[in-house]
């Protein structure tokens, strides 16, 4: 059985600080065995 995660992530800081953020999470994630399925940003109005 597969098992999926969703991580959520959020910052008031720059693009560029969330960007090395979740650069940062994804490689401990793949580090950690998981598979990297999708990433996506949105942005709140």
């Amino acid at each position: 059985m597969k098992n999926y995660e969703i991580i959520k992530l959020s910052t008031m800081r720059s693009t560029e600080g969330l960007k090395n953020d979740v650069e940062r999470i994804l490689n401990e994630k793949s580090k950690q065995g998981y598979e990297i399925v999708s990433v996506s940003f949105g942005i709140n109005l």
